[in-house]
């Protein structure tokens, strides 16, 4: 009886363990969606990396490219133009970026920004000129045309993207 006990347990065990990495192997599937864009070399990127702004569901999706193969890499909450003043839509390459900027005519600022197109910009949530957030709004729709982040995704970004990586906004 001890012996059926002790194989039973190990069966167990296993049966567990097989299931832990089933369900790990679907989660990590599920995580690593790549859009029909990216996967057919539609959109491609000088880098290792593409980023999309999902203006629907105000999500950034950063895609790394390891092994030749793009896997979803991050998702960040983001917030993009108010109606009038809509983020643009189509594909982009970053050009530069910077610690700081402030605008006067909105009155407003953001650190970590990164340039897509022209005036347009990913940078934090908006600030006064002592660089405290004046709007903490992310998940919709908020901004002038710029790509809002968290201070501390657009951080992540500043360091982490570099230039020329492609920007794809739908």
């Amino acid at each position: 009886m001890k012996k059926f006990k002790k194989i039973f347990g190990l069966i167990v065990v296993l049966f567990l363990l097989k299931s832990s990495l089933a369900l790990a192997e679907v989660s990590n599937q599920a995580n690593n969606i790549v859009l029909p864009e990216i996967a057919s070399g539609k959109i491609k990127s000088k880098t290792d990396y593409i980023v999309v702004v999902d203006t629907k569901t105000q999500n950034t999706l950063i895609y790394k490219k390891e092994n030749n193969q793009w896997n979803l890499a991050k998702t960040l909450v983001c917030s993009t133009g108010v109606k009038g003043k809509s983020t643009p839509k189509g594909i982009f390459t970053i050009t530069a970026r910077g610690p700081w900027f402030y605008s006067k005519k909105y009155k407003q600022g953001g650190v970590y920004w990164i340039r897509f197109k022209g005036k347009y910009l990913f940078h934090s949530l908006p600030m006064n000129t002592k660089r405290q957030i004046v709007d903490y709004t992310l998940g919709k729709p908020s901004s002038h045309g710029c790509v809002r982040l968290s201070v501390e995704d657009a951080k992540w970004m500043y360091e982490n993207i570099p230039n020329k990586t492609t920007v794809y906004i739908k």
